[in-house]
């Protein structure tokens, strides 16, 4: 079965509170986040949506995995990622970059 993506979304960089973000990463421009999913359920009531299944998220800052992923969005005009919840399974990659220039971290976590 061919992945497709459940959603493309852009946000500014306001996830970098959630999953830290290298100085060379952040910036005023959008972010482009991926999310793969089996199923994918939105409610824009309660700006939030929920993805299961094989539920995969790749970001120039992070890629995680998980079974289950419940996503929030905040209201108002500056609409971005609030905070995202993963169940099961969950797996994420993220490489920091070297304050002195050095080649960047790679933190692996497992839950």
């Amino acid at each position: 079965k061919q992945e497709k993506p459940a959603t493309k979304k852009e946000e500014k960089s306001s996830t970098n509170k959630l999953f830290g973000g290298g100085n060379a990463l952040q910036s005023n421009e959008p972010t482009t986040t991926e999310i793969y999913a089996d199923e994918a359920y939105f409610d824009s009531n309660k700006s939030m949506g929920i993805f299961s299944g094989r539920v995969k998220v790749t970001d120039p800052r992070f890629n995680l995995q998980s079974d289950k992923l419940t996503v929030f969005i905040s209201k108002g005009e500056n609409q971005g990622l609030e905070r995202a919840i993963a169940e099961g399974n969950v797996g994420l990659v993220r490489d920091r970059p070297d304050p002195n220039g050095g080649p960047p971290t790679r933190a692996i976590g497992r839950a």
